[in-house]
């Protein structure tokens, strides 16, 4: 189930540590065994979660469902169109919450939050 934050506890953490913690969640999402997505959990929706839980759809990290999609394609490996598209899905998951919101969250902490400027012409 999704929960609150990703785990951190950042009370007396110098913000060195903090990135460090970050950091470490953000790589957990590319090469951890088991256990779901990190950013998955933080920014999914609770009965998007739970639909996706029933399907086994979760993904336990990135690297190994890209891996997978490639074998299940490339390799001829499958040819069930039902476990093709369940696939497919897994891996936009996998696209959506380890790349875009990860990727997002992770250059509005480095860059600021975007916001809208007033052009100016010489």
């Amino acid at each position: 189930m999704p929960g609150p934050g990703l785990g951190i506890d950042i009370e007396g953490k110098e913000i060195n540590q903090l990135v460090k913690e970050v950091t470490a969640k953000a790589l957990e999402d590319f090469q951890k065994q088991h256990g779901t997505l990190n950013w998955l959990k933080l920014k999914s929706h609770e009965k998007n979660f739970q639909n996706w839980e029933a399907l086994n759809l979760l993904p336990e990290n990135a690297h190994a469902e890209i891996a997978k999609s490639l074998a299940r394609t490339v390799m001829g490996a499958d040819s069930d169109p039902a476990n093709l598209l369940m696939g497919t899905v897994k891996l936009s998951l996998v696209d959506g919450f380890a790349g875009l919101h990860m990727s997002t969250d992770l250059q509005d902490v480095m860059f600021g939050t975007p916001r809208q400027l007033r052009p100016s012409i010489d």
